[in-house]
C-alpha cells in the first residue's frame, strides 16, 4: 500500500491519511473488477466524504481503510479472500460478468436511459 500511496498528487482531493480511493483499491487489487462486491465481502471499512463543486453541487465519494485493503490483498495473493469468480479478472466468469456490464446497453439501462421515451402507459 505504501507503493500507493507514494504515487498520489498533492490535491485537495487526496484520501485522508489511513484512507485509500477507489482506483488506489483497483491498482492494490488487480484480480478483481467489482470491488463493490469484494469490499462489502470481506469487510472494508469505508468512510463517505462530501464536497460542494463550485456551482453549489454537493458531490460524495467512499475512502476504504488502507489495513482493511492490504488484508484483503494478502488474503487475495494467499487465495483466502472471499470473492466470487465473477468479480474476479483472471477466470472466465469474471470477464464474461464484466463485459457483459460495460456494454453500450447496459449502461444506458443502469442510468435509467432507454429509447422508450413514450411513459403513456400505451
Amino acid at each position: 500500500m505504501l507503493a500507493v500511496i507514494a504515487r498520489r498528487l498533492p490535491d485537495r482531493s487526496a484520501p485522508m491519511p489511513g484512507y485509500l480511493s477507489w482506483e488506489e483499491v483497483r491498482v492494490a487489487w488487480p484480480a478483481v473488477w467489482d470491488v463493490a462486491r469484494a469490499v462489502e465481502a470481506n469487510g472494508v471499512r469505508a468512510k463517505r466524504r462530501r464536497s460542494t463543486g463550485a456551482g453549489g453541487r454537493e458531490f460524495s465519494w467512499y475512502e476504504y481503510r488502507a489495513v482493511d485493503v492490504q488484508r484483503v490483498a494478502d488474503a487475495i495473493l494467499g487465495g483466502t479472500a472471499v470473492l466470487e469468480p465473477s468479480w474476479r479478472t483472471d477466470t472466465a466468469e469474471g470477464l464474461a460478468a464484466h463485459a457483459a456490464l460495460t456494454t453500450p446497453r447496459h449502461r444506458r439501462l443502469r442510468l435509467g436511459r432507454s429509447r422508450n421515451t413514450d411513459h403513456s402507459g400505451r
